[in-house]
């Protein structure tokens, strides 16, 4: 008698993006309670550049996805031009394999879940109080429905465990480039 207990999609989700989620955690921010303005530019940039590459990388098929990160890459466009920054030219990344989306879905509509943390903080700094902050002020609506899709998956697709690692991955190279080459 086997037994193991197989763990769900989301389990797997989240014990496979643990290690390099934790280093993303620190690579933007010094001091979480002490933004500065050109660590919040740079935090627009790198996922700016992010998001681009990752339209450009989701497998064939997810047209309502595709849309949504053109609206989030919006939002991050009006941000930047509202704190008088040049919008960034993204490079295609010709080495990111097409990607399954599912994964990558886990790593975007997660992620508004840390914009809503950095979003308060930044509300609290005075050079900071007056800006709109599109991007990290958005509200997901997408991260609860999903979760109520995966939750309970027992799917063998390790396609979409890679793919969410390698997104992690993906942005994690774009945070240490310096800025000037994003």
């Amino acid at each position: 008698m086997d037994n193991t207990i197989q763990k769900t999609l989301l389990e797997r989700l989240r014990e496979s993006t643990y290690p390099i989620h934790k280093k993303l955690d620190h690579v933007f921010f010094q001091d979480i309670n002490h933004v500065s303005k050109h660590e919040y530019i740079r935090f627009l940039e790198v996922h700016y550049v992010f998001y681009s590459q990752l339209h450009a990388k989701i497998e064939e098929g997810n047209d309502d996805f595709k849309a949504y990160l053109l609206q989030l890459i919006g939002l991050i466009k009006n941000d930047l031009l509202e704190i008088n920054c040049k919008t960034l030219q993204a490079e295609s990344e010709n080495r990111i394999k097409s990607l399954h989306a599912t994964g990558v879905k886990y790593v975007i509509y997660g992620s508004s879940n840390g914009a809503a943390m950095i979003n308060a903080k930044l509300a609290k700094q005075d050079w900071a109080k007056a800006l709109k902050r599109r991007f990290l002020s958005r509200r997901e609506s997408h991260w609860k429905p999903f979760l109520n899709e995966i939750k309970n998956s027992n799917s063998d697709n390790n396609e979409i465990v890679k793919s969410a690692v390698e997104a992690f991955e993906i942005i994690h190279k774009i945070s240490t480039r310096k800025s000037n080459s994003i």
